[in-house]
């Protein structure tokens, strides 16, 4: 149960942060014989069954954080696009297989394990404060269904940006794996060349450097 006032989790009578007093109201949580089963239910709308008091969100893992907008956790929503924007850059700067791992559970798993948590809370919440204006019991179900439901626009908008990401994160790695390096190679090849007394080059080295002909060593980053 929360507080109707400060939105804090009650354990008593009264609020341990805001000392607002537990009405009947929200204490009973019926409002005309309507269950606070209901309203949460009214709250969630399109599959309510499946976001409330679950350790696992499968549409959080697939589609985090474009399910948590559609779901109406802004915040959560947002943060969670900017930690995986954030993660996968670190990913890339960083080579370390093991890091990488558990960067992607922690941007693929962790938001599928917290999702019900964290909407529940709200959803809690936000009955609790519909709760505490004394409506009847169609205005508590209509109020229900307005601040929560989904917010398919957004979804479809975030949706959108997260497929161009995706595609252009797909399109990078191509250019970068297939095609930046035999460019590359080909340029550090004709600066060998270039640098080799004979123009002769037996080899590259991983670091750059020029192996020539006359088996000297030579490293571009010095000229």
């Amino acid at each position: 149960m929360f507080c109707p006032n400060c939105g804090k989790e009650l354990t008593g009578e009264y609020c341990s942060n805001c000392g607002n007093k537990f009405t009947s109201t929200v204490e009973n949580n019926d409002v005309n014989n309507c269950t606070r089963d209901e309203l949460l239910n009214a709250y969630a709308g399109k599959n309510a069954a499946k976001v409330y008091n679950r350790s696992w969100n499968w549409c959080a893992l697939f589609f985090a954080p474009v399910y948590y907008l559609y779901r109406k956790l802004w915040v959560e929503g947002i943060i969670l696009w900017a930690a995986i924007i954030i993660l996968n850059v670190i990913a890339n700067l960083i080579d370390n297989a093991i890091l990488t791992l558990l960067i992607d559970f922690v941007v693929l798993v962790v938001p599928a394990m917290l999702f019900s948590k964290l909407y529940t809370e709200k959803a809690n919440k936000a009955v609790d404060l519909i709760l505490s204006t004394n409506p009847s019991r169609d205005q508590a179900l209509l109020e229900c269904q307005r601040q929560g439901g989904t917010a398919t626009w957004v979804a479809a908008v975030f949706g959108v940006l997260y497929g161009i990401l995706f595609v252009i994160m797909i399109i990078s790695i191509f250019f970068y794996g297939l095609i930046w390096p035999s460019v590359k190679d080909n340029l550090t090849m004709n600066t060998c060349e270039n640098l080799c007394p004979s123009g002769e080059v037996n080899s590259i080295t991983e670091s750059g450097a020029c192996i020539c002909g006359d088996g000297s060593i030579i490293d571009p980053d010095n000229y």
